[in-house]
């Protein structure tokens, strides 16, 4: 009996884990697969040190779904502990200042009986992948009478994954900025700069400017960035695409539609 339970343990985390594995590479390279030359802005760790840290979350929430010996415990247990997590690292990430930080607490706490909710029924499902993976060893039968669990929650996973592609309007900005950086740093002197890139707000491109950046797409917000909205016939659109080089200097473009040219700004820093 007490090898059993190992093993259904053994089972719940290396599942949880190769669960965590899928999410993570789908949720952190997408993007990246439908844009490859944008260098993109994945906080805290970048698109490697993500894919570790769901890698960890998939193992301990499988962990916990299969320790108690009742399936609800385990599925309860786990989707508890993965709304917590979930809260801290919403907390983690984005902006920190005082301003906003407030906001998130107030929001997250919000938001953790809806995580619970959402979150027990997905581990409920990974107990009962484990719980058939476990009858098919005990009663030595055919792997793949049991593999249907696992592949449909790997299938399930994935599919969440792809939920965080941009959208094609902000692809495109993402790409334009892109290409609007890139033919800055070709610039000779500041009268060959693109005209977006010249002015008063923009400051020193040339001086401020380096090869090594990150581009992330934003429309929440935006108003903070004080720079005057382009007018737009589809306000939907509104977004900035926030360009940060490794000398901490940001460069920020609102645009109000894909079709329009955006309104960029420079900044010492930008959250």
């Amino acid at each position: 009996m007490n090898g059993d339970i190992a093993y259904r343990r053994i089972v719940g985390l290396v599942l949880g884990a190769s669960l965590g594995l899928i999410y993570g590479l789908v949720s952190q390279y997408i993007n990246r697969i439908a844009l490859p030359d944008i260098p993109f802005y994945q906080p805290p760790l970048g698109p490697i040190g993500n894919v570790l840290i769901w890698l960890l979350i998939g193992a301990l929430l499988g962990l916990l779904s299969a320790w108690p010996c009742e399936s609800i415990q385990g599925a309860l247990l786990g989707g508890i502990t993965g709304a917590i997590m979930l809260m801290m690292l919403t907390l983690l990430t984005g902006r920190m200042d005082s301003e906003v930080l407030t906001g998130k607490i107030a929001g997250v706490f919000l938001l953790f009986l809806p995580f619970v909710g959402a979150l027990t029924p997905l581990v409920g499902i990974h107990r009962l992948a484990v719980n058939k993976i476990v009858e098919a060893h005990i009663e030595s039968s055919p792997w793949w009478i049991a593999a249907r669990w696992p592949l449909l929650l790997i299938i399930i996973l994935a599919v969440i994954g792809t939920t965080v592609l941009l959208r094609d309007y902000a692809r495109i900005m993402l790409a334009r900025t892109n290409s609007l950086i890139v033919a800055g740093l070709k610039a000779s002197d500041a009268a060959a700069l693109p005209p977006l890139l010249q002015g008063e707000r923009i400051g020193s491109f040339l001086s401020n400017a380096q090869l090594s950046y990150t581009l992330q797409w934003e429309n929440k917000q935006i108003n903070r960035f004080a720079i005057p909205r382009p007018m737009t016939d589809r306000p939907n659109e509104e977004s900035a695409v926030i360009a940060r080089f490794k000398n901490g200097w940001t460069l920020v473009c609102l645009y109000g539609n894909s079709d329009v040219e955006p309104v960029c700004k420079g900044f010492e820093q930008v959250e």
